[in-house]
């Protein structure tokens, strides 16, 4: 494991983790209220914001891609300020505007699947208690 110092140690989105819930433990389980319920869904948000906002402001991140990018470029034996730098350059900033934009689907699909599937699951819960409100799983509201 190589040990890193400065802007490099710092966390990097590509080095962070998508972290999905099994909420199905909490459906089983004797909870009642509405705030427990919630719990796993705010604790999987919580986890998403903390791994997207990273540890590095704009223009440090900024500032890293520039430097990385400059690196690759020159690693590919383009001259600073050449026509074939240029290209490179922005060939770079294309190639990481594609991954960025992608991660962004990426979890726009995720948080739609999430919400899809609590919405399944309370309809799903609703309909058990209108047949037997006698279940634990479902509360005083609902009998």
């Amino acid at each position: 494991m190589k040990l890193r110092s400065g802007l490099a140690s710092r966390l990097r989105p590509g080095d962070s983790v998508h972290v999905l819930i099994d909420q199905q433990s909490y459906q089983h389980a004797n909870l009642n209220s509405r705030r427990s319920r919630y719990a796993p869904l705010c604790l999987s948000l919580a986890a998403l914001l903390v791994g997207l906002s990273g540890c590095m402001s704009g223009a440090e991140r900024r500032q890293v891609n520039v430097e990385e990018d400059a690196r690759t470029c020159a690693s590919f034996g383009s001259d600073y300020g050449s026509p074939a730098y240029a290209e490179c350059m922005l060939a770079q900033q294309r190639r990481r505007d594609v991954k960025q934009r992608e991660s962004l689907e990426k979890t726009r699909m995720t948080s739609e699947i999430a919400r899809d599937a609590q919405i399944m699951a309370d309809r799903a819960r609703k309909q058990r208690c209108e047949r037997d409100p006698n279940r634990s799983e479902c509360g005083p509201k609902d009998r």
